[in-house]
This record gives C-alpha cells, structure tokens and sequence, in this order.
C-alpha cells in the first residue's frame, strides 16, 4: 500500500546544475544511488536552472559556482529567494566565499576534491534538510585565510573593459591602442583599480576579477 511518505518521495525533484558534462553525469548519477526514486533533473545553465526551479516545483538542488560569467551566485541567491533547499558542490573553497553562502542559506557546501562517500553524506542531508559542511570546507573556515585577494573588486565600465583585455593576454600598449586611448591613461586606470579595492598589483587585482567573473 502506498503511504504519504512513499508517495512524497516518489513525487520529489532534484536539479542539478553543472556545465562540465561529465561531472554533470557523475553527480546525477550518485544523486539517484542516494535517492533511487526521486526524479533527477540535470542542467547545464544558469537560466536552465532557473527556469526549471519556476517551471517544474523543484524539491531541492544542487550547484556547482564555476558557471558562465558574472553568475557564479545566481543559482544560490535564486534558491534562496524561492526558499528551496541547496546544495554546493564546487572546487572552491576560502573562508570567505563560505561565509557568504552561508548568508545566503547553503544547507551544505561540498568541495569536489572530496570523496565519493563525502558527496553522498553531503546529498543525504541536503535531503533530510540538515546542515553539513565537508572537512576541506571545514578546515578552510578553521584556519581562517587572508581572504582579501577573492572579494569582489569594484570597477567602472571603462576598467572593465581594460580588464576583459588584460585576461586575453594583453599588454598595457596593446589595451591603449584597441581603446583609442594613451598608454598612460591605462596606466592612470590600473592605479585606481589598484587603490579602490586594496591590491597591492595588477595581477592581483586581476586574480580577484577573474574569480568572481
């Protein structure tokens, strides 16, 4: 005879959001040895995923950070605004950026360099709606980092711009001479970039860019 609990389980909706394919699989796959009837429901984008949490009453998800640009936090804030239940499963792993999911209500933050057995923990109490922090994450709060170099860095449109050239290799002529500018303005614009967000060199400043792209 069915019962309430069987039939709730039967009717649950896990998303999954990765856009490497094969760790897409990988995860789908240990989501469903975890919880065999639940329907799994694996997408590569951001907006894929929004759309399926609006769309399809999603019971819980599971994401990974290292997604297309300028949206590595959407699907968390997302959740979080839709009250749904998450999961991260992502390689990064500093106090800072734990401390800022945990703001926006992770229930549980698993790095991938973890193992098998530690992914399945992490699924299990996403589902029993429990919190639960892998020991690489944990060890990351404890010892408790120089976070400075990963927080968001503040840019004008025009820095922007000299930063996307900076990413692509570029040197300071180079940039000057695609933005129809003088190598000293490049200049004048690194040195606020510098000073407005604490970094004591371009690379750094351009470390920080690159993170949170």
């Amino acid at each position: 005879m069915e019962t309430l609990l069987t039939k709730y389980i039967l009717l649950m909706k896990i998303l999954v959001l990765d856009d490497h394919p094969i760790a897409l699989k990988s995860i789908c796959q240990t989501v469903s040895e975890v919880q065999p009837d639940a329907e799994v429901i694996d997408v590569d984008t951001a907006d894929k995923a929004k759309k399926a949490i609006q769309e399809l009453n999603i019971d819980y998800a599971i994401c990974d950070l290292q997604l297309e640009k300028n949206k590595n936090l959407e699907i968390p804030n997302f959740c979080r605004a839709e009250q749904i239940p998450y999961m991260v499963f992502s390689s990064h792993s500093n106090a800072l950026l734990l401390k800022e999911l945990h703001s926006l209500r992770a229930l549980c933050i698993v790095n991938k360099s973890e193992s098998y057995e530690v992914l399945k923990e992490g699924i299990k109490s996403l589902i029993n709606k429990k919190n639960f922090l892998c020991p690489t994450n944990q060890k990351a709060l404890s010892e408790i980092p120089n976070t400075k170099e990963i927080r968001q860095i503040k840019f004008t449109k025009k820095q922007h711009e000299i930063l996307d050239l900076l990413k692509q290799g570029r040197d300071q002529n180079e940039i000057a001479d695609i933005l129809h500018v003088s190598p000293v303005t490049i200049r004048n614009h690194l040195a606020i970039l510098r000073n407005n967000n604490d970094c004591q060199t371009t690379q750094e400043v351009l470390i920080r860019y690159l993170f949170w792209e």
